[in-house]
C-alpha cells in the first residue's frame, strides 16, 4: 500500500520539527562555546596586558635608578682622584664604593629578571 499525500506531509513535518531542534541546539552549543573563548581571552589578555606594561615601566624606573647611581659614581670618582692627590685616606668613601658597586649589580640582576618575566 502506497503511502498517501497526508501521510508524506506528515512524515516531512515530523522531520523538520526534528531537525529544527536539532539545529537550535547546536547553534546553542556553539554560542555556549564562542562565549567560552571570548570570556577565556578577556580573563587572561585584559589582566597579563596590564602586567606587561607595568613590567615595562618597571625596567624604565630600575633603569632611572641605574643612570641615576651612575651619575652619583661620577662624583665618587672625583672624590677618589681628590683624596689621592691629597694623600687623604676617606674611609667613608670606601663604604660608598662598595654601595655604588652593589646597586649597580643589583640594577642589572633586576632588569635582567623583569626582561625574563616579560617573555612568556
Amino acid at each position: 500500500m502506497k503511502p498517501t499525500t497526508e501521510q508524506i506531509l506528515s512524515a516531512l513535518n515530523k522531520l523538520i520539527r526534528e531537525n529544527k531542534t536539532e539545529l537550535k541546539t547546536e547553534k546553542v552549543e556553539l554560542g555556549l562555546i564562542d562565549d567560552i573563548k571570548k570570556d577565556l581571552v578577556e580573563a587572561a589578555d585584559k589582566p597579563v596586558g596590564k602586567a606587561m606594561n607595568l613590567l615595562g615601566q618597571a625596567i624604565k624606573l630600575v633603569k632611572q635608578a641605574e643612570s641615576n647611581t651612575k651619575a652619583v659614581g661620577k662624583n665618587i670618582d672625583k672624590a677618589e682622584k681628590q683624596a689621592k692627590e691629597l694623600g687623604v685616606d676617606i674611609p667613608e668613601l670606601k663604604d660608598y664604593i662598595a654601595l655604588y658597586k652593589k646597586n649597580l649589580n643589583f640594577f642589572k640582576q633586576t632588569i635582567a629578571e623583569i626582561q625574563k618575566a616579560k617573555v612568556f
